[in-house]
């Protein structure tokens, strides 16, 4: 899952913390949404050939480490 990219005698690996929250912080992200919502980023990241590390959240926020 890493990549690590050298750059003449430089490595680094950039990770990023995402925070996806719902308009007005609404709790909607119940059990059948929160699973719908999960898959669909996560076919987005397949379809780009990224790696989500982590994923979770709440009912109102999600939690990406990417």
């Amino acid at each position: 899952g890493k990549r690590i990219i050298p750059i003449d005698t430089v490595d680094f690996l950039l990770q990023y913390h995402i925070v996806l929250v719902t308009k007005y912080r609404c709790p909607v992200l119940t059990r059948a949404v929160k699973e719908l919502v999960y898959q669909v980023i996560q076919d987005i990241f397949d379809e780009k050939d990224l790696v989500i590390l982590e994923m979770n959240g709440e009912a109102d926020h999600i939690h990406n480490f990417v």
